[in-house]
């Protein structure tokens, strides 16, 4: 059983993770890039309501759709 309270997402496809860094920003969520940790793909976003995670996920279908 996980005892984490974040996501950490690895990206590796259209959209980056400093995209998706931006863009949650642009949303109004302070997330975690995570360059300095050898991590320039990952993205850590921490758990949130219930309603904030699903606002997280349209942001981040959106940019996939833009992609």
């Amino acid at each position: 059983p996980s005892k984490a309270n974040f996501l950490l997402i690895i990206f590796e496809g259209a959209v980056t993770a400093e995209q998706a860094y931006h863009g949650l920003a642009k949303g109004g969520y302070a997330t975690r890039w995570l360059p300095g940790q050898g991590l320039p793909n990952g993205l850590r976003i921490t758990i949130g309501t219930e309603e904030q995670m699903a606002d997280i996920a349209n942001i981040l279908r959106a940019l996939v759709g833009a992609a």
